[in-house]
């Protein structure tokens, strides 16, 4: 068939209105977006492999499940069986499982088809992800660890992806291109079959454009129910500290979304919010994550230490210095910090900050940057790994040619409150429908 770019990606609606209804035929859909991964991923390196089955799979698939034939890329962290998986490390080159993970499981039972693994910072430990590029700059960075995901989403190259979150690495990545990356509440989806990094923070979550799509996503990659509760009006605290210290482009250009949703009468009341304890948040969660990072990589690390990259070697040798105590701590205070979160946001449905202070960093800098650089990246980011709560980064406009994301965080289990707030203000905007020139 031949594939019509332009109006391929003008007809990407949302996987609802694709996958339900008058869907378009799945044959012709995978075909070209098989054909525009062919074309363009050689510009970003977003993929690793593709599923070279997936069109006779395509011709088998049962239009009466929940996915219907939906192609997904998957983070080359998660075990697809039959389909090579690396976790981004030479190490696992030629790693073919035997078995797939259980929300790859689950993806399979309600109808998905994997399209590829995409690639993902070795082990998942790093915001760079080599060697993939971002679609808005071919000279900048992707983020990550999944950044791969997020640029091929970005980038036209496929509708949903599957990333992993454990210091920010579906939001750092899905901001930094511009697209939607939910962090559900910790233990929302299954992470069996996931090459750990801190089994204490890991989170699976969903990359795509629409954030309307993703209580279908959760329901279909093994999340216990999401209540379908479609709020529409919301009481907002603002994450002052986070507004101060971002750039002033970021900061503005969040403000107007801010104002917007205002005008929109989608916010009801807004107030400023500071975060207790935030600096201990960051320092248990840093604790916590080197520790079992280390635990899990400290046999292979001891005896191959030095074919490990710089960064990736760095957080490892970080997480063998921590002491028993201090990783004792980090677990005692999490419970009792989550009660203090909870409470504090008594009377506020969300919280809104920047998703990154600033924007994505070329890559020839990116080479430069040590274990403390990347900490510039995550620092909004990983309290809420170690809270466990929700966490979806949204576009929202651009910063000198480049997105900006909006972070907008719930309590513990109430995903659907971010994604509700998510999806009005998706009504009111179009940042997320926005695709770079160069892949139309």
């Amino acid at each position: 068939m031949s594939c019509n770019s332009e109006l391929f990606l003008k007809d990407l609606e949302s996987l609802i209105s694709i996958f339900k209804g008058e869907r378009k035929n799945l044959l012709d859909f995978v075909e070209c977006l098989l054909k525009r991964i062919e074309r363009f991923d050689s510009k970003i390196n977003s993929y690793i492999n593709i599923n070279d089955k997936i069109l006779k799979q395509a011709e088998r698939v049962s239009s009466d499940t929940l996915f219907s034939g939906l192609p997904i890329a998957v983070k080359d962290l998660i075990d697809t069986r039959g389909i090579v998986t690396t976790y981004g490390s030479p190490f696992f080159s030629n790693h073919l499982p035997e078995n797939d993970a259980l929300a790859i499981s689950y993806i399979k039972r309600n109808g998905g088809m994997i399209l590829g693994k995409t690639n993902t910072h070795q082990f998942a430990l790093g915001i760079v992800t080599p060697p993939t590029k971002n679609p808005w700059d071919l000279n900048r960075i992707p983020g990550g660890s999944s950044g791969g995901s997020a640029a091929s989403v970005a980038a036209g190259l496929s509708v949903l992806s599957i990333g992993t979150d454990t210091g920010g690495s579906i939001r750092i990545p899905a901001s930094m291109c511009g697209v939607t990356g939910l962090k559900p509440s910790y233990g929302r989806l299954p992470m069996e079959g996931v090459f750990p990094e801190s089994f204490s923070e890991d989170h699976l979550g969903p990359i795509c454009r629409y954030a309307s799509d993703l209580r279908m996503v959760l329901k279909g990659v093994g999340a216990r129910k999401i209540p379908n509760r479609g709020r529409k009006v919301f009481k907002v605290g603002l994450i002052t500290s986070f507004f101060e210290e971002s750039d002033k482009n970021i900061k503005n250009t969040v403000m107007k979304a801010i104002d917007k949703l205002e005008s929109e009468d989608i916010i009801e009341e807004i107030t400023y919010f500071e975060i207790p304890d935030l600096n201990k948040l960051r320092k248990y969660h840093d604790i916590m994550d080197m520790a079992e990072t280390y635990f899990h990589h400290s046999r292979k690390f001891l005896r191959k230490k030095l074919q490990y990259p710089s960064d990736v070697k760095e957080e490892i040798d970080s997480g063998a210095r921590i002491r028993t105590q201090d990783y004792i701590y980090s677990v005692r205070y999490k419970q009792f910090s989550m009660t203090e979160f909870s409470r504090n946001m008594k009377g506020t449905d969300i919280l809104l900050s920047p998703t990154l202070p600033k924007s994505s960093p070329t890559i020839k800098v990116a080479r430069r940057m040590k274990l403390k650089d990347h900490f510039t990246f995550t620092k909004f980011l990983t309290p809420f790994n170690y809270l466990g709560v929700p966490a979806l980064t949204i576009p929202c406009g651009f910063s000198l040619g480049l997105p900006v994301g909006l972070q907008i965080i719930s309590k513990y289990g109430h995903d659907t409150n971010v994604i509700d707030f998510g999806s009005e203000y998706q009504k009111v905007s179009d940042w997320h429908k926005k695709i770079p020139e160069k892949f139309l």
